[in-house]
């Protein structure tokens, strides 16, 4: 009988994060840097919001959940824009171009996010009441 000592290599993947934590799975990275992100940008998106109209959904003709976070924010250029689109990860989309601007996100607690513009509502209200004959109050 012969005695042999055996050297096995694993070869493991891990995700390192933007500040240097490593995680097993890639879905727990992404969680991570989200909430890392969510976290430095806070102050910024609160000073956007409208607290005022927290959770009232807008006008224009669209569905809203129960158990959505709904917000409305005030963006006066293109930089706060992007503060939110950050923040909520909606870098593909989000495309608001008219400023000053009133601007209603809903996030879903799948976390999908729509989004609206008060100009969008108004619209809505003119095509409605148009079509009820009514005139519309400028």
């Amino acid at each position: 009988m012969e005695k042999r000592t055996i050297t096995k290599t694993c070869e493991v993947n891990v995700y390192i994060s933007e500040d240097g934590r490593q995680f097993e799975k890639l879905s727990e990275c992404h969680e991570y840097e989200k909430k890392k992100r969510r976290e430095q940008l806070q102050p910024v998106i609160d000073a956007l919001e409208i607290e005022e109209a927290r959770d009232k959904h807008p006008c224009d003709g669209e569905e809203y959940g129960e158990c959505s976070d709904c917000r409305w924010y005030k963006v006066n250029n293109k930089e706060e824009v992007e503060q939110l689109q950050k923040y909520y990860n909606a870098e593909d989309y989000l495309n608001i171009t008219d400023f000053p601007s009133i601007v209603f996100i809903e996030c879903t607690e799948d976390e999908d996010v729509y989004y609206t513009t008060l100009e969008d509502c108004k619209s809505y209200v003119r095509q409605l009441f148009s079509a009820l004959g009514v005139d519309f109050i400028k």
